[in-house]
């Protein structure tokens, strides 16, 4: 599942999350919009902070053809 997806659907908001990580809101937009991958740390940290519902696999960015 999709970080922005998973945030939208149980009624979190970015900055409560971002705090929860720890990092800025603007770096959780980034990150949740996909335009950014976080580091190993960020991406298991939000796997911990969804039971895995988002996990560390979901962060892989698509490239452009």
């Amino acid at each position: 599942m999709k970080l922005k997806e998973y945030l939208k659907n149980n009624g979190i908001r970015p900055g409560w999350f971002a705090s929860q990580i720890p990092c800025s809101v603007t770096y959780m937009s980034t990150i949740s919009s996909g335009k950014a991958k976080p580091s190993l740390i960020f991406r298991r940290r939000i796997e911990a902070l969804t039971n895995g519902q988002v996990t560390e696999h979901d962060f892989e960015i698509e490239e452009k053809k």
